[in-house]
């Protein structure tokens, strides 16, 4: 499995199972993904494709800040912004 996901990062466009393996998900979980159109892909005709940079920046999107990053966020925030 790592081995395939070394050769898909060359790939721009990537079918379902290719898709699956770089994101680690069963063709069912992804093909779930899309009917509710939680990712981005596109169709080719009757297949459907992902960008990788889509999918790239898709996953960076579902990252969750951990409380650390969150306080200090507001802890700046709190800094930086005057009261009136």
């Amino acid at each position: 499995m790592q081995q395939q996901k070394v050769e898909l990062l060359g790939k721009d466009i990537l079918t379902v199972d290719e898709c699956a393996v770089l994101l680690g998900l069963s063709t069912n979980q992804l093909y779930k993904l899309t009917s509710s159109a939680e990712i981005p892909y596109f169709k080719l005709g009757k297949h459907l494709r992902f960008e990788r940079q889509a999918i790239m920046s898709w996953v960076e999107e579902q990252r969750v800040s951990s409380r650390h990053a969150i306080e200090k966020m507001a802890a700046n925030y709190v800094a930086t912004t005057s009261r009136k």
